[in-house]
Order: structure tokens, then sequence, then C-alpha cells
């Protein structure tokens, strides 16, 4: 799903909103170690995919599409794999 700028602004304004709201309550800082964990673990995994020397092709398509998967694993996508995006 493609959305517009209008979503685009909202979706970044709700979570400003948020953001303060969690700040107030004191529980900003437990969602940001929640978040760099689990940054660190898809970084991780991208280096254990890029170190796989099972993956033999020149152009590294196996790898790039296991590391997208990866991604996709934690909500992270992209409109370049298969012309899929999706978000929330």
């Amino acid at each position: 799903m493609e959305w517009s700028v209008k979503e685009d602004l909202m979706a970044q304004a709700v979570g400003c909103e948020v953001v303060k709201i969690l700040e107030q309550a004191g529980r900003l800082e437990a969602l940001a170690q929640a978040v760099e964990t689990k940054a660190v673990r898809v970084l991780e995994e991208i280096g254990r995919i890029l170190d796989d020397d099972t993956l033999e092709d020149p152009a590294c398509f196996r790898r790039i599409e296991k590391i997208v998967k990866a991604l996709e694993a934690e909500g992270i996508y992209t409109a370049r794999h298969d012309g899929y995006t999706q978000r929330g």
C-alpha cells in the first residue's frame, strides 16, 4: 500500500505525539532500548548473510534476497522487493 503525502505527514505527526506521551510517562528510554536491540539483531543477521560462503552467485542475488527477507521479518519493507510496499 502506497501512502499519500498527507498520510505520510499524519503518520509523522502521530509518531511525534506518541514519543511525547512516552517521554512524559517515563517509558521513552525503554522503547529506545528495545529499538536498539532490534536494530542490532537485524544488523547481525545481515552480517551472517554476507559472510555465508554457501551463497556463491556472482551478482550476490541470493545474499541480497536474504537480506531483504531479514529486514521484512523485522517489519522493514522496501518497494524494491517484488514491487511490494507495506506500512504499518
